[in-house]
């Protein structure tokens, strides 16, 4: 069996799912880094688990973000927001060949540039999706100063944003009010995974 009809078989059965048991979701395919929920780019059905029949017998673990769906269109890519009344997700990988990767979002921020010598920063990025996971805590510091606490480590998981770099030192701002620093980046094909750390006042 050639490439191809195994992944039309597999996109017939994944959405046979989807359609069965999945909830219905709104697709977005983010052009602009400011207005990336501006239009809606379709209406589906998607079924998300950490089921080990759908991840072929492997769970995720506790602070994983990331899960396997299944999807009643052929049309999706990496990079598509799925939005619906049982959270947001944003697609990493679709192989044609398995369910799609996301990453399920609990938060949306902002990126901002670095400040500049006058204190200013500007806004690059608007109301994206991300994970963020807390992934190691701070611990208080033994200097006896007061507030001297070592931050906690958080990680991101993001799409890449459409015409931006994202850079060390650059601030992240979600939707709650906090403000984190980008301290490391790693940029991949399904995205971005960067290590933050909260801004201390």
């Amino acid at each position: 069996m050639d490439n191809a009809k195994a992944a039309a078989l597999t996109a017939g059965g994944l959405a046979h799912l989807a359609s069965k048991m999945g909830l219905p979701v709104m697709q977005y395919r983010p052009e602009s880094a400011l207005t990336p929920r501006d239009t809606v780019y379709a209406t589906a059905m998607m079924y998300a688990s950490d089921s080990p029949a759908l991840r072929s017998g492997a769970r995720s673990q506790p602070g994983d973000p990331y899960t396997y769906a299944a999807f009643s269109s052929s049309d999706i890519a990496a990079g598509d927001l799925l939005i619906g009344a049982s959270g947001t997700w944003v697609v990493c990988r679709n192989d044609g060949l398995s369910p799609l990767l996301c990453v399920e979002c609990n938060h949306t921020i902002s990126v901002l540039s670095s400040a500049s010598s006058t204190g200013s920063a500007t806004v690059v990025a608007a109301d994206w999706p991300v994970a963020i996971m807390l992934k190691s805590r701070g611990d208080r510091s033994q200097s006896g100063t007061p507030g001297a606490i070592t931050p906690g480590e958080f990680a991101l998981y993001s799409a890449a944003i459409p015409g931006v770099a994202l850079l060390p030192y650059m601030a992240v701002e979600s939707e709650d009010g906090l403000i984190y620093t980008v301290d490391t980046v790693e940029t991949s094909r399904f995205g971005w995974r960067a290590l933050l750390s909260v801004q201390q006042v």
